[in-house]
């Protein structure tokens, strides 16, 4: 005889889910049936934190995705939910794909599909100018815009030539003078798997192999630019055995052909009607580098941490400042390894993070890895946290005397900062000057 033990089912609700800036505040509830009632839960919120209450309330600090488990414990033992990606901040990059119908064909509903998958919010639209908005409002609405080849060309045309919105296509007829000007010429190449990179340090290229590179799985056409190429475009890609483009990339303000200039990023691909069923990964990753490209989401380092000096049973705090991808990760580290939210330690997948109560063992090279689903991660400069007295000369807490200790102090003392106060007298004055120079020249002990 079969028998089957039933140890019920995890449940739980979780309000609100979705918020286009952070913080956001989640309140989740158990609902959970298991035999003779849970007795125990573990939540585990995706930022690296964690609870045992039945019905938290959570604050997420930084912008992302977040998958959220629940455990719930009950006489017949644990079982467990996990909901994918369900708390989600920050606003998401809006992506208008225009082809030649609605609903969109098997090709470009795959590659909207795919690009929905990183994380993109795309709308699909008709070409005809009646059955879509106009360039101009796209603009307003959208990040970017892709057109591929399924469009009637002459619907587009030069609409988009002076818009300032970013534009991946590959209509080949768009590249030339009339239209996007990147190209005078075009032709087309069947039974092809291949493209051959010829610039892999470009950003929509980053990473892969110079030389022959498959980009499908059976043979397709290419869509190729011909004839002259526009001064300001690049050749990032051609035709194996050939010389014509077949990824071309303008930047903002590059001079293209018949006088015209970039408007914005553009990006011609080598895809072609049908073609994206068949794609790759790595012909997959060349329209997911463009988009990261075109709309400028790759994760950048405005502001590095920096390093401090903090007495010990003190707070100290690092923050980094950073562009791109509005749903950005972060990921503190000290030597490499990474910390974890919990006692003493707050804000380890946020912009800032705090360590209360310094001990010695505090001490270190703190950075932080900051990440993203498609456009790829950036990691800061160390910055190392010194637990002890605090050098007076130290003026701007970088953990060593420098010269550039003097040039802060003035700056502050001429703008009549109280932190230039050096001699806590209450007033700023010359005498300031004096004391701050004497400390720095005794240098620390």
């Amino acid at each position: 005889m079969l028998r089957v033990r039933f140890v019920g089912d995890a449940g739980f609700t979780a309000a609100p889910t979705i918020s286009d800036t952070a913080p956001l505040i989640v309140q989740f509830n158990d609902a959970s049936l298991v035999p003779g009632g849970a007795t125990a839960w573990l939540w585990n919120f995706g930022d690296g934190t964690s609870s045992t209450l039945r019905n938290p309330s959570h604050v997420y600090s930084a912008a992302g995705f977040y998958t959220v488990r629940l455990t719930v414990t009950g006489t017949a033992g644990p079982v467990s939910t996990q909901r994918e990606r369900l708390i989600r901040i920050g606003q998401i990059p809006r992506v208008a794909m225009i082809g030649g119908s609605l609903p969109p064909s098997t090709a470009d509903l795959a590659a909207a599909d795919y690009l929905i998958s990183l994380g993109y919010e795309v709308i699909s639209l008709d070409d005809e100018t009646v059955n879509r908005p106009n360039a101009a409002q796209l603009a307003n609405d959208y990040g970017l815009v892709i057109i591929s080849s399924s469009v009637g060309s002459g619907n587009v045309a030069g609409e988009f030539r002076q818009t300032n919105l970013p534009m991946i296509f590959w209509e080949a007829l768009l590249l030339q003078n009339a239209r996007e000007a990147l190209a005078d010429a075009t032709t087309t190449l069947g039974s092809q798997t291949q493209i051959a990179i010829t610039n892999n340090t470009h950003p929509v290229t980053q990473g892969l192999a110079l030389g022959n590179l498959a980009a499908y799985t059976v043979a397709q056409t290419h869509n190729l630019a011909s004839g002259n190429i526009a001064a300001g475009a690049l050749t990032l890609a051609t035709r194996v055995g050939g010389t014509n483009p077949a990824i071309l990339v303008a930047d903002t303000g590059a001079a293209l052909l018949a006088g015209y200039v970039a408007p914005a990023r553009r990006v011609f691909l080598f895809y072609n009607d049908t073609s994206f069923t068949a794609t790759n990964p790595a012909g997959k990753s060349i329209l997911s580098n463009s988009v990261c490209w075109t709309m400028s989401l790759t994760p950048t380092i405005t502001t590095q941490p920096a390093g401090t000096v903090v007495p010990p049973g003190q707070t100290a705090t690092f923050t980094v400042a950073s562009t791109g991808h509005p749903q950005r990760t972060y990921q503190w580290r000290k030597g490499g390894v990474n910390v974890v939210n919990g006692g003493r330690i707050s804000g380890a997948t946020s912009p800032t993070l705090s360590i209360t109560n310094l001990q010695a063992s505090d001490a270190g090279a703190y950075d932080v890895v900051i990440s993203t689903t498609a456009c790829g991660s950036v990691t800061s400069t160390p910055a190392t946290l010194t637990v002890g007295t605090p050098c007076r000369a130290d003026f701007n807490n970088s953990g060593t005397v420098t010269v550039q200790d003097i040039f802060d102090f003035l700056a502050a003392y001429f703008a009549g900062s109280p932190a230039a106060d050096f001699n806590s007298s209450g007033t700023v004055t010359v005498q300031d000057i004096f004391d701050f120079l004497a400390a720095y020249f005794a240098g620390c002990a």
